[in-house]
């Protein structure tokens, strides 16, 4: 860790690679396929010439971080409740807190307060635990208890027999529900 990508190494009008600096000096690191995935404000798509396609999502997410104690679990998770989202990753010392808010509203929630804020968050945490400890004994549960295979039902069986639903669950993970797409300048 600790480098910054400052330059790509072009060849033939494509990206090759890049030229970091890091605490010791330059380096160059060569690759068939260059990924920039340094996040919304991308020095490497800046340095390509790409300028992302613009999407206005539906709501706004403050993120900020809280301590792991002793005792917490180590699943990540989310809750979701009127108005809000609340997703929880667990980022191995501490937890890493995303908290959806609709769009324009964060101006509300400073002008409310910090402890406004914990308030909130502490109100929607246990909000569907029990949803989602419903979930996890009918649907997990039976994955871990039973001696049978799994049985998936028709009409499930027949739509992952089509090649793009069976596609669908790599997509999302990979790119998310709406794909940000870039466009070269």
């Amino acid at each position: 860790m600790g480098a910054r990508v400052e330059k790509l190494v072009e060849e033939d009008s494509e990206v090759r690679g890049v030229y970091y600096r890091g605490q010791d000096g330059w380096h160059e690191v060569r690759a068939l396929l260059t990924v920039a995935a340094d996040g919304r404000f991308s020095r490497v798509r800046r340095l390509a010439g790409f300028e992302p396609i613009k999407t206005a999502p539906p709501m706004d997410v403050l993120w900020f971080r809280l301590p792991r104690r002793p005792g917490d679990p180590e699943e990540s998770g989310g809750r979701i409740s009127a108005g809000h989202i609340l997703v929880v990753l667990n980022r191995s010392d501490y937890w890493q807190v995303g908290y959806g808010i609709p769009k324009g509203g964060y101006q509300k929630i400073r002008a409310a307060g910090l402890d406004a804020l914990r308030q909130e968050i502490a109100r929607i945490e246990p909000a569907i635990q029990g949803f989602q400890s419903i979930m996890q004994k009918q649907a997990l549960g039976r994955v871990f208890t039973s001696d049978k295979p799994l049985t998936i039902p028709l009409f499930l069986r027949f739509l992952l027999r089509l090649p793009v639903v069976r596609t669908l669950p790599a997509r999302f993970i990979g790119l998310g529900f709406w794909p940000v797409h870039v466009k070269n300048l």
